[in-house]
C-alpha cells in the first residue's frame, strides 16, 4: 500500500537530470519540516529582498517571451509565484495550462505575477516552452541566478511553484498543491490548515526515493 501511494505521488513530480546526479548526496533521514519551519529557515537567513533574489550584478530586469525587459522593482505590491519547471517534464506540461488559466484570471485583478525559473537543458527548449507562457522569466543565460533560487528554496523536483511576497519572503512553498486543490480560490496562496504545509514537502522528498 505504501509503495502504491508513493508511486501515485511521485508521478506528479519530475526530477531534473541535475538533481538525479545529486540525489545520492541526500539522505532519507532528513526530517520533514512544517511550512512555518521552512519559512523561518528561508526568511531568517541572510538578508534578502525581491531585487536581490531575482537580479544579478549585470541585470536588474526579467524578460517576457517577446524579449521585452521588465524591471524587477515593478513587482512591488504583487504576490509572486516562482515557477520552477521545464519543457522535458511531463507533469510540468500538464500543470502549466492550469497555471496559465489561473494567471489570466488573477493577474489583472489582484496583482499576481509569475516568474519562470527554467530547468531546461538548452536555450531552444527554454524558448519553445516559454513561448506558451504569459508571464515573466529569469533569462536562461543567467544560470547562476536560476541555480541560486533552486538552492534558496530547496527545489528538488518539478513542477514547483513557490509563492513569495513583494519583499521576497516565503508565503507558501506548495503553490502547485494549493492551485490543484483550489484553483483561483487559492489566492492569496497561504497554506490551508496544514494541507499545504506537508503535502508538497512530502512529495519532493519522496521523489528522491
Amino acid at each position: 500500500m505504501r509503495e502504491e501511494s508513493l508511486n501515485r505521488r511521485i508521478e506528479h513530480i519530475c526530477t531534473s537530470p541535475k538533481v538525479k546526479r545529486e540525489r545520492a548526496q541526500f539522505s532519507n533521514s532528513i526530517p520533514k519540516q512544517s511550512m512555518a519551519e521552512i519559512a523561518k529557515e528561508v526568511n531568517g537567513g541572510d538578508a534578502r529582498d525581491l531585487h536581490s533574489l531575482l537580479s544579478s550584478p549585470a541585470r536588474d530586469f526579467l524578460i517576457r517571451k517577446n524579449g521585452e525587459q521588465v524591471k524587477i522593482d515593478s513587482l512591488k505590491g504583487k504576490k509572486i509565484g516562482l515557477y520552477f519547471s521545464a519543457e522535458w517534464c511531463g507533469p510540468c506540461q500538464r500543470f502549466t495550462p492550469q497555471l496559465v488559466e489561473i494567471y489570466n484570471e488573477l493577474s489583472s485583478k489582484v496583482g499576481f505575477e509569475v516568474v519562470f525559473v527554467s530547468g531546461d537543458e538548452d536555450e531552444d527548449s527554454f524558448k519553445d516552452y516559454f513561448s506558451k507562457m504569459p508571464w515573466l522569466a529569469v533569462p536562461f543565460t543567467d544560470s547562476e541566478t536560476r541555480d541560486r533560487l533552486d538552492e534558496v528554496f530547496k527545489v528538488r523536483g518539478i513542477p514547483n511553484l513557490v509563492m513569495i511576497d513583494d519583499e521576497g519572503k516565503l508565503v507558501n512553498e506548495n503553490g502547485v498543491g494549493v492551485i490543484r486543490s483550489y484553483g483561483a480560490d487559492a489566492y492569496p496562496f497561504t497554506p490551508r490548515e496544514n494541507e499545504g504545509d506537508q503535502r508538497g514537502r512530502g512529495e519532493s522528498e519522496e521523489s528522491r526515493l
